[in-house]
Protein backbone atom coordinates (compact mmCIF):
# COMPACT_ATOMS: atom_id res chain seq x y z
CA UNK A 1 0.00 0.00 0.00
CA UNK A 2 1.31 3.43 -1.08
CA UNK A 3 0.54 6.36 1.48
CA UNK A 4 -0.20 9.53 -0.52
CA UNK A 5 1.11 12.48 1.07
CA UNK A 6 -2.34 14.55 1.53
CA UNK A 7 -0.52 18.09 1.86
CA UNK A 8 1.31 18.22 -1.50
CA UNK A 9 -1.62 16.06 -3.07
CA UNK A 10 -4.14 19.02 -2.05
CA UNK A 11 -1.62 21.53 -2.92
CA UNK A 12 -0.79 20.54 -6.16
CA UNK A 13 -2.32 22.59 -9.22
CA UNK A 14 -5.07 19.31 -10.23
CA UNK A 15 -6.13 19.49 -7.26
CA UNK A 16 -6.49 22.62 -6.48
CA UNK A 17 -8.00 23.15 -10.75
CA UNK A 18 -10.57 20.13 -9.10
CA UNK A 19 -11.60 21.28 -6.29
CA UNK A 20 -12.25 24.97 -7.40
CA UNK A 21 -14.72 23.90 -10.37
CA UNK A 22 -16.21 22.18 -7.26
CA UNK A 23 -16.63 24.39 -5.49
CA UNK A 24 -17.49 27.09 -7.86
CA UNK A 25 -20.86 25.12 -8.79
CA UNK A 26 -23.99 25.42 -6.13
CA UNK A 27 -23.33 21.89 -4.10
CA UNK A 28 -20.24 23.12 -4.07
CA UNK A 29 -21.19 26.33 -2.14
CA UNK A 30 -23.36 24.26 0.73
CA UNK A 31 -20.44 21.72 1.02
CA UNK A 32 -17.63 24.37 1.92
CA UNK A 33 -18.10 24.10 5.23
CA UNK A 34 -17.94 20.47 5.10
CA UNK A 35 -15.15 20.68 3.21
CA UNK A 36 -13.15 22.92 5.78
CA UNK A 37 -14.20 20.55 8.67
CA UNK A 38 -12.87 17.53 6.71
CA UNK A 39 -10.00 19.13 6.20
CA UNK A 40 -10.06 19.48 1.89
CA UNK A 41 -9.36 23.45 2.61
CA UNK A 42 -6.86 24.60 3.57
CA UNK A 43 -7.29 26.97 6.53
CA UNK A 44 -3.83 28.63 6.10
CA UNK A 45 -4.68 30.24 2.72
CA UNK A 46 -7.26 32.88 2.76
CA UNK A 47 -8.04 36.21 1.84
CA UNK A 48 -8.84 39.23 4.35
CA UNK A 49 -11.40 41.91 2.58
CA UNK A 50 -11.19 45.50 4.41
CA UNK A 51 -14.08 47.49 3.63
CA UNK A 52 -14.16 51.15 3.23
CA UNK A 53 -16.09 54.26 2.56
CA UNK A 54 -13.17 54.69 0.24
CA UNK A 55 -12.50 51.75 -0.92
CA UNK A 56 -11.31 48.13 -0.31
CA UNK A 57 -8.25 46.72 0.42
CA UNK A 58 -7.44 42.79 -0.39
CA UNK A 59 -4.74 41.07 1.48
CA UNK A 60 -4.02 37.09 0.26
CA UNK A 61 -2.63 35.00 3.26
CA UNK A 62 -0.81 32.35 2.39
CA UNK A 63 0.66 29.29 4.70
CA UNK A 64 -0.29 32.16 7.38
CA UNK A 65 1.94 34.65 5.72
CA UNK A 66 1.40 37.75 3.41
CA UNK A 67 2.06 37.45 -0.21
CA UNK A 68 -0.21 40.01 -1.99
CA UNK A 69 -2.25 43.08 -1.41
CA UNK A 70 -4.41 44.86 -3.59
CA UNK A 71 -6.13 48.40 -3.07
CA UNK A 72 -9.40 48.75 -5.02
CA UNK A 73 -10.67 52.51 -5.16
CA UNK A 74 -14.76 52.44 -5.30
CA UNK A 75 -15.39 54.42 -7.88
CA UNK A 76 -12.64 53.02 -10.46
CA UNK A 77 -13.77 49.50 -12.33
CA UNK A 78 -9.75 48.55 -12.50
CA UNK A 79 -10.01 47.45 -9.23
CA UNK A 80 -12.67 45.98 -8.37
CA UNK A 81 -11.27 43.43 -11.64
CA UNK A 82 -7.90 43.44 -9.69
CA UNK A 83 -9.99 42.00 -6.49
CA UNK A 84 -11.72 39.64 -8.94
CA UNK A 85 -8.76 38.60 -10.40
CA UNK A 86 -7.07 37.65 -7.10
CA UNK A 87 -9.68 35.91 -5.50
CA UNK A 88 -10.08 33.74 -8.46
CA UNK A 89 -6.44 32.55 -8.00
CA UNK A 90 -7.88 30.71 -5.17
CA UNK A 91 -11.61 29.60 -5.38
CA UNK A 92 -11.17 27.24 -1.89
CA UNK A 93 -9.77 30.11 0.70
CA UNK A 94 -11.91 31.63 2.81
CA UNK A 95 -12.45 35.46 2.91
CA UNK A 96 -12.28 37.76 5.91
CA UNK A 97 -14.44 40.44 5.18
CA UNK A 98 -13.74 43.61 8.02
CA UNK A 99 -15.80 46.35 7.85
CA UNK A 100 -14.43 50.24 8.67
CA UNK A 101 -17.25 52.48 6.99
CA UNK A 102 -18.04 55.53 8.44
CA UNK A 103 -21.73 54.71 9.38
CA UNK A 104 -21.53 52.45 11.73
CA UNK A 105 -24.48 52.35 14.85
CA UNK A 106 -23.36 51.13 18.36
CA UNK A 107 -26.27 51.03 21.43
CA UNK A 108 -25.84 49.49 25.04
CA UNK A 109 -28.72 48.45 26.68
CA UNK A 110 -30.40 46.45 29.01
CA UNK A 111 -32.71 43.87 28.76
CA UNK A 112 -35.11 42.12 31.78
CA UNK A 113 -34.19 39.66 34.03
CA UNK A 114 -35.72 35.94 32.00
CA UNK A 115 -34.37 32.12 32.07
CA UNK A 116 -31.47 31.56 29.58
CA UNK A 117 -33.86 30.01 27.46
CA UNK A 118 -35.93 33.15 26.82
CA UNK A 119 -32.84 35.30 26.89
CA UNK A 120 -32.07 34.60 23.27
CA UNK A 121 -35.22 35.57 22.18
CA UNK A 122 -35.46 38.84 24.23
CA UNK A 123 -32.48 39.84 22.52
CA UNK A 124 -33.34 39.08 18.84
CA UNK A 125 -36.45 41.06 19.47
CA UNK A 126 -35.46 44.08 21.23
CA UNK A 127 -32.31 44.16 18.31
CA UNK A 128 -34.87 44.23 15.35
CA UNK A 129 -36.81 47.00 17.28
CA UNK A 130 -33.39 48.89 17.41
CA UNK A 131 -32.51 48.32 13.62
CA UNK A 132 -35.75 47.53 11.95
CA UNK A 133 -34.51 47.82 8.46
CA UNK A 134 -30.92 46.90 8.98
CA UNK A 135 -29.78 43.97 7.06
CA UNK A 136 -26.29 43.48 8.83
CA UNK A 137 -26.98 43.53 12.73
CA UNK A 138 -25.81 41.64 15.95
CA UNK A 139 -26.01 41.53 19.45
CA UNK A 140 -23.28 41.60 21.77
CA UNK A 141 -23.87 40.85 25.74
CA UNK A 142 -21.64 42.35 27.76
CA UNK A 143 -20.01 41.12 31.20
CA UNK A 144 -22.00 41.88 34.04
CA UNK A 145 -21.68 41.92 37.95
CA UNK A 146 -23.87 39.07 40.18
CA UNK A 147 -27.25 40.64 40.76
CA UNK A 148 -27.53 43.37 37.80
CA UNK A 149 -29.50 43.19 34.71
CA UNK A 150 -27.62 42.47 31.66
CA UNK A 151 -26.15 44.43 29.36
CA UNK A 152 -26.13 44.11 25.71
CA UNK A 153 -24.14 45.76 23.08
CA UNK A 154 -26.36 46.27 19.53
CA UNK A 155 -24.74 47.00 16.54
CA UNK A 156 -25.68 47.62 13.08
CA UNK A 157 -23.98 48.07 9.75
CA UNK A 158 -26.96 50.31 7.70
CA UNK A 159 -27.55 49.49 4.25
CA UNK A 160 -26.11 51.44 1.69
CA UNK A 161 -25.66 50.94 -2.38
CA UNK A 162 -22.05 50.93 -1.78
CA UNK A 163 -22.29 47.71 0.97
CA UNK A 164 -24.74 46.41 -1.19
CA UNK A 165 -22.89 46.29 -4.48
CA UNK A 166 -20.00 44.59 -2.25
CA UNK A 167 -22.14 41.88 -1.06
CA UNK A 168 -23.45 40.86 -4.06
CA UNK A 169 -19.50 41.45 -6.03
CA UNK A 170 -18.71 38.63 -2.79
CA UNK A 171 -21.69 36.08 -3.84
CA UNK A 172 -20.28 35.60 -7.21
CA UNK A 173 -17.35 33.57 -5.85
CA UNK A 174 -17.36 30.54 -4.56
CA UNK A 175 -14.81 31.10 -1.56
CA UNK A 176 -16.57 31.03 1.77
CA UNK A 177 -17.17 34.00 3.58
CA UNK A 178 -16.35 34.90 7.42
CA UNK A 179 -17.76 38.21 8.48
CA UNK A 180 -18.92 40.82 8.56
CA UNK A 181 -16.41 42.10 11.31
CA UNK A 182 -17.01 45.32 12.72
CA UNK A 183 -13.01 46.96 12.56
CA UNK A 184 -13.52 49.24 16.02
CA UNK A 185 -14.56 45.93 17.74
CA UNK A 186 -12.22 43.34 16.39
CA UNK A 187 -9.18 45.66 17.18
CA UNK A 188 -9.90 46.03 21.34
CA UNK A 189 -6.54 44.88 22.96
CA UNK A 190 -4.15 45.84 20.07
CA UNK A 191 -3.43 49.04 21.88
CA UNK A 192 -2.69 46.81 25.49
CA UNK A 193 -0.37 45.06 23.48
CA UNK A 194 1.47 47.86 22.27
CA UNK A 195 0.93 50.52 25.14
CA UNK A 196 3.39 50.11 28.01
CA UNK A 197 2.50 47.77 31.00
CA UNK A 198 -0.10 49.45 33.01
CA UNK A 199 0.47 46.53 36.48
CA UNK A 200 -0.08 47.97 39.21
CA UNK A 201 -1.58 51.14 38.24
CA UNK A 202 -4.52 52.12 40.69
CA UNK A 203 -6.27 54.78 38.46
CA UNK A 204 -8.69 53.71 35.78
CA UNK A 205 -6.60 53.34 32.79
CA UNK A 206 -8.13 54.14 29.54
CA UNK A 207 -6.20 53.22 25.94
CA UNK A 208 -6.37 55.14 22.08
CA UNK A 209 -5.38 53.26 18.81
CA UNK A 210 -5.12 55.60 15.85
CA UNK A 211 -4.71 54.69 12.94
CA UNK A 212 -4.65 55.19 9.23
CA UNK A 213 -6.55 53.10 6.57
CA UNK A 214 -6.32 53.55 2.78
CA UNK A 215 -10.09 52.12 2.48
CA UNK A 216 -11.23 54.69 5.05
CA UNK A 217 -8.71 57.10 6.67
CA UNK A 218 -7.78 58.31 10.21
CA UNK A 219 -9.56 55.73 12.79
CA UNK A 220 -9.82 56.48 16.73
CA UNK A 221 -11.09 53.58 19.15
CA UNK A 222 -10.87 54.18 22.94
CA UNK A 223 -10.92 51.66 25.06
CA UNK A 224 -10.93 50.55 28.57
CA UNK A 225 -11.37 47.94 30.83
CA UNK A 226 -11.35 45.26 27.74
CA UNK A 227 -14.43 47.19 26.28
CA UNK A 228 -14.88 49.29 23.33
CA UNK A 229 -15.59 52.93 24.85
CA UNK A 230 -16.28 54.80 21.64
CA UNK A 231 -14.62 55.21 18.13
CA UNK A 232 -14.47 57.62 15.62
CA UNK A 233 -13.73 57.81 11.95
CA UNK A 234 -11.85 60.76 10.30
CA UNK A 235 -11.52 60.95 6.22
CA UNK A 236 -8.43 61.76 4.85
CA UNK A 237 -8.11 64.95 3.58
CA UNK A 238 -8.11 65.55 -0.75
CA UNK A 239 -4.90 67.06 -0.73
CA UNK A 240 -1.52 65.46 0.57
CA UNK A 241 -0.21 66.86 4.24
CA UNK A 242 3.37 66.94 5.40
CA UNK A 243 3.99 65.03 8.42
CA UNK A 244 3.86 67.93 10.73
CA UNK A 245 0.33 68.84 9.36
CA UNK A 246 -0.50 65.26 10.17
CA UNK A 247 0.63 64.63 13.61
CA UNK A 248 -1.80 68.66 14.25
CA UNK A 249 -4.49 66.48 12.58
CA UNK A 250 -3.75 63.58 14.44
CA UNK A 251 -3.53 66.00 17.66
CA UNK A 252 -6.57 68.00 17.10
CA UNK A 253 -8.92 65.12 16.76
CA UNK A 254 -7.35 63.17 19.97
CA UNK A 255 -8.22 66.29 22.32
CA UNK A 256 -11.47 66.17 20.75
CA UNK A 257 -12.36 62.90 21.16
CA UNK A 258 -10.91 63.42 24.07
CA UNK A 259 -13.72 66.43 25.22
CA UNK A 260 -16.38 63.53 24.41
CA UNK A 261 -15.12 60.62 26.57
CA UNK A 262 -15.22 63.00 29.38
CA UNK A 263 -18.79 62.86 29.37
CA UNK A 264 -18.03 58.81 29.98
CA UNK A 265 -16.27 58.96 33.01
CA UNK A 266 -12.61 60.47 31.30
CA UNK A 267 -10.95 62.26 33.91
CA UNK A 268 -7.70 64.27 33.94
CA UNK A 269 -6.74 62.10 36.83
CA UNK A 270 -6.92 58.82 34.54
CA UNK A 271 -4.46 56.59 32.77
CA UNK A 272 -4.65 57.14 28.88
CA UNK A 273 -2.11 55.66 26.97
CA UNK A 274 -2.01 56.31 23.50
CA UNK A 275 -0.45 54.10 20.21
CA UNK A 276 -0.30 56.23 16.91
CA UNK A 277 0.53 54.10 13.71
CA UNK A 278 1.59 56.08 10.87
CA UNK A 279 4.91 56.69 8.79
CA UNK A 280 8.04 57.56 10.45
CA UNK A 281 8.37 61.05 9.21
CA UNK A 282 5.00 61.30 10.93
CA UNK A 283 5.56 59.06 13.97
CA UNK A 284 8.33 61.68 14.37
CA UNK A 285 6.39 64.79 14.09
CA UNK A 286 3.83 63.21 16.82
CA UNK A 287 6.68 62.55 19.24
CA UNK A 288 7.51 66.12 19.17
CA UNK A 289 3.88 67.47 19.86
CA UNK A 290 2.83 67.72 23.72
CA UNK A 291 -0.24 65.18 23.71
CA UNK A 292 -2.64 65.30 26.05
CA UNK A 293 -2.16 61.60 27.36
CA UNK A 294 0.06 59.93 30.08
CA UNK A 295 1.76 57.86 27.79
CA UNK A 296 2.60 58.35 23.73
CA UNK A 297 3.51 55.21 21.83
CA UNK A 298 4.32 55.45 17.81
CA UNK A 299 4.78 53.22 15.72
CA UNK A 300 4.73 51.92 11.98
CA UNK A 301 2.31 49.52 11.10
CA UNK A 302 5.31 47.69 9.79
CA UNK A 303 7.20 47.83 13.25
CA UNK A 304 3.79 46.84 15.13
CA UNK A 305 3.02 43.95 12.97
CA UNK A 306 6.82 42.38 13.74
CA UNK A 307 5.81 43.49 17.26
CA UNK A 308 2.62 42.06 17.44
CA UNK A 309 4.16 38.31 15.83
CA UNK A 310 1.99 39.13 12.59
CA UNK A 311 5.38 38.73 10.42
CA UNK A 312 5.66 41.29 7.46
CA UNK A 313 2.52 43.38 6.67
CA UNK A 314 4.17 45.67 4.05
CA UNK A 315 6.70 48.22 3.80
CA UNK A 316 8.59 49.84 6.87
CA UNK A 317 7.48 53.07 5.51
CA UNK A 318 3.97 52.38 4.50
CA UNK A 319 1.49 54.69 6.80
CA UNK A 320 -1.62 52.21 6.10
CA UNK A 321 -2.61 49.59 8.61
CA UNK A 322 -5.37 47.76 6.51
CA UNK A 323 -2.69 45.15 6.39
CA UNK A 324 -2.34 44.78 9.90
CA UNK A 325 -5.62 45.36 11.73
CA UNK A 326 -6.81 42.93 8.71
CA UNK A 327 -4.02 40.43 9.92
CA UNK A 328 -5.07 40.94 13.34
CA UNK A 329 -8.73 40.19 13.03
CA UNK A 330 -8.06 37.24 10.96
CA UNK A 331 -5.74 35.55 13.88
CA UNK A 332 -8.15 35.90 15.88
CA UNK A 333 -9.59 32.71 17.48
CA UNK A 334 -12.92 33.95 17.96
CA UNK A 335 -13.93 36.87 16.60
CA UNK A 336 -15.99 39.57 18.88
CA UNK A 337 -19.13 39.67 16.60
CA UNK A 338 -20.42 38.72 13.51
CA UNK A 339 -22.68 40.16 11.44
CA UNK A 340 -23.75 37.70 8.91
CA UNK A 341 -25.21 38.04 5.40
CA UNK A 342 -27.78 35.39 4.59
CA UNK A 343 -25.29 33.06 3.05
CA UNK A 344 -22.72 34.09 5.77
CA UNK A 345 -25.59 32.62 8.09
CA UNK A 346 -26.37 29.66 6.54
CA UNK A 347 -22.66 28.55 6.10
CA UNK A 348 -22.74 29.29 10.03
CA UNK A 349 -25.07 26.78 10.86
CA UNK A 350 -23.93 24.25 8.27
CA UNK A 351 -20.33 24.65 10.33
CA UNK A 352 -22.07 24.09 13.72
CA UNK A 353 -24.08 21.43 12.50
CA UNK A 354 -20.69 19.64 11.11
CA UNK A 355 -19.32 20.52 14.45
CA UNK A 356 -21.43 19.03 16.60
CA UNK A 357 -21.69 15.79 14.21
CA UNK A 358 -18.51 15.61 14.28
CA UNK A 359 -18.33 15.64 18.43
CA UNK A 360 -21.04 13.29 18.54
CA UNK A 361 -18.89 11.15 15.84
CA UNK A 362 -16.12 11.11 17.98
CA UNK A 363 -18.24 10.41 21.21
CA UNK A 364 -19.50 7.34 19.73
CA UNK A 365 -16.50 6.15 18.03
CA UNK A 366 -14.83 6.50 21.72
CA UNK A 367 -17.74 4.77 22.79
CA UNK A 368 -17.37 1.80 20.25
CA UNK A 369 -13.78 1.96 21.08
CA UNK A 370 -14.16 1.56 24.96
CA UNK A 371 -16.84 -1.43 24.19
CA UNK A 372 -14.31 -3.18 22.26
CA UNK A 373 -11.85 -2.86 24.36
CA UNK A 374 -14.14 -4.29 27.06
CA UNK A 375 -15.07 -7.02 24.59
CA UNK A 376 -11.39 -7.70 24.21
CA UNK A 377 -10.65 -7.58 28.22
CA UNK A 378 -13.98 -10.02 28.65
CA UNK A 379 -11.91 -12.25 25.95
CA UNK A 380 -8.84 -12.33 27.36
CA UNK A 381 -9.86 -12.60 30.49
CA UNK A 382 -12.23 -15.66 29.60
CA UNK A 383 -9.01 -17.40 27.52
CA UNK A 384 -7.16 -16.80 31.22
CA UNK A 385 -10.32 -18.71 32.48
CA UNK A 386 -10.90 -21.66 30.17
CA UNK A 387 -7.14 -22.24 30.11
CA UNK A 388 -7.16 -22.52 33.65
CA UNK A 389 -9.88 -24.73 34.71
CA UNK A 390 -8.58 -26.71 31.61
CA UNK A 391 -5.46 -27.06 33.83
CA UNK A 392 -7.23 -27.97 36.89
CA UNK A 393 -9.24 -30.86 34.75
CA UNK A 394 -6.02 -32.20 33.43
CA UNK A 395 -4.72 -32.28 36.72
CA UNK A 396 -7.92 -33.93 38.01
CA UNK A 397 -7.59 -36.45 35.34
CA UNK A 398 -4.52 -37.20 36.34
CA UNK A 399 -5.28 -37.62 40.26
CA UNK A 400 -8.26 -40.26 38.91
CA UNK A 401 -6.03 -42.28 36.69
CA UNK A 402 -3.36 -42.23 39.26
CA UNK A 403 -6.25 -43.43 42.15
CA UNK A 404 -7.72 -45.94 39.11
CA UNK A 405 -4.34 -47.78 39.30
CA UNK A 406 -4.12 -47.94 42.64
CA UNK A 407 -7.73 -49.65 43.60
CA UNK A 408 -6.99 -52.13 40.70
CA UNK A 409 -4.62 -53.77 43.33
CA UNK A 410 -8.05 -53.86 46.34
CA UNK A 411 -9.11 -57.57 47.27
CA UNK A 412 -12.77 -56.07 47.13
CA UNK A 413 -13.65 -53.66 43.75
CA UNK A 414 -14.60 -50.48 44.39
CA UNK A 415 -18.11 -50.65 42.99
CA UNK A 416 -19.38 -53.46 45.20
CA UNK A 417 -17.65 -51.43 48.30
CA UNK A 418 -19.90 -48.33 46.37
CA UNK A 419 -22.82 -50.33 46.63
CA UNK A 420 -22.28 -51.40 50.11
CA UNK A 421 -21.76 -47.42 51.16
CA UNK A 422 -24.96 -47.03 49.10
CA UNK A 423 -27.38 -49.61 50.68
CA UNK A 424 -25.58 -48.97 53.98
CA UNK A 425 -26.53 -44.69 53.44
CA UNK A 426 -30.43 -45.69 52.24
CA UNK A 427 -30.65 -48.73 55.57
CA UNK A 428 -29.54 -45.58 58.12
CA UNK A 429 -31.87 -42.62 56.08
CA UNK A 430 -34.99 -45.37 56.90
CA UNK A 431 -34.13 -47.13 60.16
CA UNK A 432 -36.54 -46.06 62.96
CA UNK A 433 -34.91 -45.25 66.40
CA UNK A 434 -37.45 -47.45 68.45
CA UNK A 435 -35.85 -46.10 71.57
CA UNK A 436 -35.88 -42.59 70.72
CA UNK A 437 -39.47 -42.79 69.63
CA UNK A 438 -40.75 -45.04 73.22
CA UNK A 439 -38.99 -42.28 75.34
CA UNK A 440 -41.10 -39.53 73.73
CA UNK A 441 -44.16 -41.60 74.33
CA UNK A 442 -43.03 -42.08 77.95
CA UNK A 443 -42.87 -38.39 78.46
CA UNK A 444 -45.73 -37.31 77.03
CA UNK A 445 -47.88 -40.63 78.81
CA UNK A 446 -46.55 -38.84 82.24
CA UNK A 447 -48.85 -40.03 84.74
CA UNK A 448 -52.24 -39.62 83.02
CA UNK A 449 -52.18 -43.55 81.97
CA UNK A 450 -50.26 -46.09 80.74
CA UNK A 451 -49.43 -48.02 77.70
CA UNK A 452 -50.56 -51.63 77.72
CA UNK A 453 -49.87 -51.71 74.00
CA UNK A 454 -47.56 -50.75 71.30
CA UNK A 455 -46.86 -51.86 68.22
CA UNK A 456 -45.74 -50.55 64.57
CA UNK A 457 -45.94 -51.74 61.09
CA UNK A 458 -43.44 -49.82 57.87
CA UNK A 459 -45.57 -49.42 54.80
CA UNK A 460 -44.71 -47.89 51.78
CA UNK A 461 -45.91 -44.94 50.15
CA UNK A 462 -48.81 -46.14 47.73
CA UNK A 463 -48.46 -45.33 44.02
CA UNK A 464 -51.73 -43.30 42.43
CA UNK A 465 -54.88 -45.88 42.32
CA UNK A 466 -53.23 -48.29 44.92
CA UNK A 467 -54.13 -46.42 48.02
CA UNK A 468 -54.69 -48.94 50.87
CA UNK A 469 -52.32 -51.68 49.68
CA UNK A 470 -49.66 -52.79 51.88
CA UNK A 471 -46.51 -51.96 49.73
CA UNK A 472 -44.38 -54.71 48.93
CA UNK A 473 -40.76 -55.64 50.07
CA UNK A 474 -38.76 -56.82 47.64
CA UNK A 475 -34.95 -59.39 47.97
CA UNK A 476 -35.17 -57.57 51.34
CA UNK A 477 -34.79 -53.85 50.47
CA UNK A 478 -36.74 -51.26 51.76
CA UNK A 479 -38.50 -48.89 49.45
CA UNK A 480 -38.14 -45.28 49.27
CA UNK A 481 -40.82 -43.17 50.70
CA UNK A 482 -42.03 -45.54 53.23
CA UNK A 483 -44.08 -44.58 56.53
CA UNK A 484 -44.05 -45.89 59.63
CA UNK A 485 -46.99 -46.52 61.75
CA UNK A 486 -46.85 -46.58 65.55
CA UNK A 487 -50.35 -47.81 67.48
CA UNK A 488 -50.35 -47.25 71.11
CA UNK A 489 -53.03 -48.50 73.41
CA UNK A 490 -53.16 -46.35 77.07
CA UNK A 491 -55.09 -47.52 80.01
CA UNK A 492 -56.18 -45.17 82.70
CA UNK A 493 -55.80 -47.18 85.63
CA UNK A 494 -52.29 -46.63 86.63
CA UNK A 495 -51.41 -48.41 89.99
CA UNK A 496 -51.91 -46.21 93.45
CA UNK A 497 -54.44 -44.36 91.14
CA UNK A 498 -58.79 -44.49 91.50
CA UNK A 499 -60.22 -45.24 88.80
CA UNK A 500 -61.10 -42.19 86.70
CA UNK A 501 -64.33 -41.68 85.47
CA UNK A 502 -65.34 -41.24 81.55
CA UNK A 503 -65.07 -37.58 82.01
CA UNK A 504 -61.42 -37.33 83.78
CA UNK A 505 -60.21 -40.41 81.38
CA UNK A 506 -61.15 -38.33 78.18
CA UNK A 507 -59.67 -35.29 79.87
CA UNK A 508 -56.55 -37.24 80.38
CA UNK A 509 -56.71 -38.84 77.27
CA UNK A 510 -56.95 -35.20 75.23
CA UNK A 511 -54.22 -34.10 76.99
CA UNK A 512 -52.14 -37.28 76.10
CA UNK A 513 -52.37 -36.61 72.28
CA UNK A 514 -51.43 -32.82 72.74
CA UNK A 515 -48.24 -33.92 74.31
CA UNK A 516 -47.64 -36.75 71.59
CA UNK A 517 -48.45 -34.03 68.67
CA UNK A 518 -45.96 -31.52 70.44
CA UNK A 519 -42.98 -34.49 70.77
CA UNK A 520 -43.72 -35.38 67.00
CA UNK A 521 -44.24 -31.95 65.40
CA UNK A 522 -42.79 -33.54 62.38
CA UNK A 523 -45.49 -36.55 62.20
CA UNK A 524 -49.28 -36.96 62.08
CA UNK A 525 -50.36 -37.74 65.67
CA UNK A 526 -54.14 -38.81 65.70
CA UNK A 527 -56.59 -40.11 68.38
CA UNK A 528 -58.33 -43.31 66.98
CA UNK A 529 -60.43 -43.89 69.84
CA UNK A 530 -60.67 -42.03 73.32
CA UNK A 531 -62.62 -43.22 76.77
CA UNK A 532 -65.59 -41.01 76.21
CA UNK A 533 -66.64 -43.30 72.87
CA UNK A 534 -69.18 -46.14 73.46
CA UNK A 535 -67.50 -49.60 72.96
CA UNK A 536 -69.73 -52.32 71.29
CA UNK A 537 -68.85 -55.01 73.64
CA UNK A 538 -70.22 -52.62 76.44
CA UNK A 539 -73.33 -53.24 78.09
CA UNK A 540 -74.25 -51.09 81.18
CA UNK A 541 -77.06 -52.31 83.02
CA UNK A 542 -78.86 -50.76 85.87
CA UNK A 543 -81.94 -51.20 88.71
CA UNK A 544 -85.75 -49.42 88.64
CA UNK A 545 -84.23 -46.68 91.18
CA UNK A 546 -81.24 -46.34 89.28
CA UNK A 547 -77.88 -47.85 91.53
CA UNK A 548 -75.76 -50.40 90.16
CA UNK A 549 -75.31 -54.11 91.64
CA UNK A 550 -71.72 -55.64 92.54
CA UNK A 551 -71.96 -57.45 89.58
CA UNK A 552 -72.65 -54.57 87.65
CA UNK A 553 -69.77 -52.71 89.45
CA UNK A 554 -67.28 -55.71 88.33
CA UNK A 555 -68.79 -55.50 84.65
CA UNK A 556 -67.87 -51.60 84.33
CA UNK A 557 -66.26 -50.58 81.36
CA UNK A 558 -62.22 -50.24 80.69
CA UNK A 559 -61.48 -46.89 80.26
CA UNK A 560 -58.96 -46.70 77.69
CA UNK A 561 -57.70 -44.80 74.30
CA UNK A 562 -55.88 -45.93 71.10
CA UNK A 563 -53.59 -43.36 69.10
CA UNK A 564 -51.57 -43.89 65.99
CA UNK A 565 -48.42 -42.15 65.05
CA UNK A 566 -47.74 -42.13 61.18
CA UNK A 567 -43.78 -41.30 60.36
CA UNK A 568 -42.83 -40.73 56.98
CA UNK A 569 -38.81 -41.12 56.12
Amino acid sequence: MVKLPTSNLRSSPFVKTLMGLVASTRVGRSLAPIMTVLGLQDRSNSFILNLGDEGATLVQIRAGQVVDAVFAEAAVEDGWDAIREMLQTDPTARVIVVADVLEQMFREDTVPKVGILDRGKIVKRRLDLTFPNDLLKAALPLPRTRGAAQSVLFTALPTSPHLERWIAFLNEFSNPLSGFYMLPLEVVGLADRLAPSAQGETRRVWRALISQEAASGFRQVFESGGRLVVTRLTQRPTQPLTPEAEAMLIERELRSSISYIKRLGFSDADRLDVVVLADPAVCRSVGERDLPATTITVNTPYQAGVLLDLGEVGRDDSPFADVLLGLWVARKRRPTMTLPTPRIAQQMRMTQVMRWSAIGAAALTLLAIFYVGSLISDYIDGGDTISSLEAQLKSAKTDLDTENARVKGYPIPLDELTQVATTEQALTKDELDMGATVRKIGAALANDGRVTRISYEMLAQPAAGQRGKKPAIDNGKIPSGVTYEIHIVVKFDPPGVPTPDSDAATSRAKAILNRLVAAFADSQVQALHLPSDLQVNQIIEGNASGTTTDTQQAASPVLTAEYVIRMET
